[in-house]
């Protein structure tokens, strides 16, 4: 069976690397649609999977910047690639979604 995942709050935490062996903390943005489980590079921009929500994110200075999103996937967002101008987006149960 599944157990539904039990969280208190979610972050996306961005680091850049600095002198080859060092992190640098860029941006900690809070999420507030469920964990955040799958994340890819999208066309110069961040695709989030939180929970069964979608997101693009953009570089903000202070926190990232939320383009757009696309709710009501069946369920959780467990896979996510980017490849030209298409995004495939696996959930946790159903299938693989293809998007343009």
């Amino acid at each position: 069976t599944m157990h539904p995942l039990k969280h208190s709050a979610s972050h996306i935490i961005l680091y850049r690397i600095v002198a080859g062996n060092k992190l640098e903390l860029l941006h900690r943005t809070p999420v507030d649609d469920g964990p955040v489980l799958a994340l890819a590079h999208f066309q110069g921009r961040l695709l989030a999977g939180i929970g069964s929500t979608l997101r693009l994110y953009e570089m903000g200075k202070r926190q990232l910047l939320l383009k757009c999103q696309l709710r009501g996937l069946p369920t959780m967002i467990k896979t996510l690639r980017g490849a030209g101008d298409r995004a495939y987006v696996g959930d946790l149960i159903q299938s693989m979604h293809f998007l343009h």
